[in-house]
């Protein structure tokens, strides 16, 4: 289920940001920086299927405020625990 609404979100975004949908990356960085184990779950699987479509001139803009936030969550050790992350990341 959560592949599938991912997988939606990351559809309609494919077609409405950055034009109609401006504030989508601040809702998947609040989720990403929530601590909540199943916030960031889901925002990184609409980011795995969203970065499978990005284009070169997309990624410049979205790279820099997604990577700083999951460096910050990889290096937190506690954070990166809690979250069980290899576990989110890989499954």
């Amino acid at each position: 289920m959560r592949s599938s609404v991912a997988y939606a979100i990351s559809a309609i975004a494919h077609w409405d940001w950055p034009e109609n949908w401006p504030g989508l990356f601040d809702i998947l960085i609040n989720y990403l920086s929530s601590g909540n184990e199943w916030a960031v779950h889901g925002a990184m699987r609409v980011l795995t299927e969203f970065s499978r479509d990005l284009t070169d001139m997309q990624l410049p803009h979205i790279a820099p405020v997604i990577l700083s936030e999951m460096y910050r969550i990889f290096q937190d050790e506690q954070v990166r625990d809690k979250l069980h992350l290899s576990k989110l990341c890989f499954n």
